[in-house]
């Protein structure tokens, strides 16, 4: 089966409208990335499941969700490596102490908190 770029818009657009939450959204994307039987349309949409599979360890939350959308509906992305440098230049820009004091409780971000 394909996972195309609007399977995940439509993912992110209920996470970040609260729909579904995170553990929804993680469990969605870990059940298919790198799973034999599932493709991507793309190396775009490659990278954002990617990022959504391991969003746990990323501590990666809904208000981040807009972003990727940017990464989905960027004409001038077109290549894994070009997702992939904007994904590493976005990580750059989260405070992860802060972040890691937030979803310290939370039982899916909490082993990548300490």
């Amino acid at each position: 089966m394909v996972i195309s770029k609007n399977d995940l818009k439509n993912i992110l657009e209920q996470w970040k409208n609260g729909s579904i939450g995170s553990e929804e959204v993680h469990k969605w994307a870990e059940d298919r990335y790198a799973v034999s039987g599932w493709e991507t349309d793309n190396e775009v949409t490659n990278e954002v499941l990617a990022e959504l599979d391991m969003l746990n360890m990323n501590l990666l939350i809904k208000e981040d969700a807009d972003f990727l959308l940017e990464i989905l509906n960027d004409p001038s992305i077109i290549t894994g490596e070009q997702a992939a440098a904007k994904l590493e230049e976005f990580h750059g820009k989260i405070d992860m102490n802060k972040r890691k004091r937030e979803l310290s409780s939370d039982p899916l971000y909490a082993p990548f908190c300490k």
